[in-house]
């Protein structure tokens, strides 16, 4: 991220979706999860994104504002290696789950207010809207821990003056399994 971009707030978001999963030896203790979802997620910075009368996208650091959000919604399509200690007759198990998750953005929105303003811009351009990243899963039972470090910057070649705005997603999170 740009020197001067910070988090501001809790970040939230929430993911549904779907995972087949594909055993590949005879205990089905290790297999193959491909599948697809649906993500919605909020960003809180202090990065104000500007549409000008062109439709140019610029950003700019601000430190004095009331709202600020950058809200995405998204299908996923996870790739996933699994490894659990699971049998037939056991439904708690210990479980490590990891691959690759591609996204596609189909909609997002900046909402920025102040005491002067307020600006709302839908469908940014210097977004990337196909993004990938690495995450892992691990956990007993229906509850696990989940990371995920994005490996597609959010924009596309977007500068804060010289600084190239290469900022991308880290989650952490609860996963929640129903079998």
């Amino acid at each position: 991220k740009p020197t001067d971009v910070t988090q501001n707030g809790f970040a939230g978001g929430i993911s549904l979706g779907f995972i087949k999963d594909i055993p590949i030896n005879e205990a089905r203790t290790i297999g193959f999860g491909i599948g697809v979802g649906y993500s919605y997620n909020v960003i809180i910075t202090n990065l104000k994104i500007i549409e000008d009368n062109d439709k140019s996208i610029s950003f700019n650091i601000v430190d004095d504002y009331k709202y600020n959000r950058l809200k995405i919604n998204s299908i996923e399509l996870p790739i996933e290696f699994r490894w659990r200690n699971s049998s037939s007759t056991k439904y708690k198990f210990w479980r490590i789950y990891g691959g690759v998750n591609f996204t596609y953005n189909f909609m997002n929105k900046a909402e920025f207010s102040d005491d002067l303003n307020k600006l709302t811009i839908k469908n940014i351009e210097d977004y990337n809207k196909f993004q990938s990243a690495l995450f892992i899963t691990a956990g007993y039972s229906t509850w696990n821990l989940y990371f995920k470090y994005g490996l597609t910057p959010f924009f596309k070649d977007s500068y804060i003056g010289n600084e190239k705005i290469s900022m991308s997603e880290f989650t952490l999170g609860l996963r929640f399994y129903i079998l």
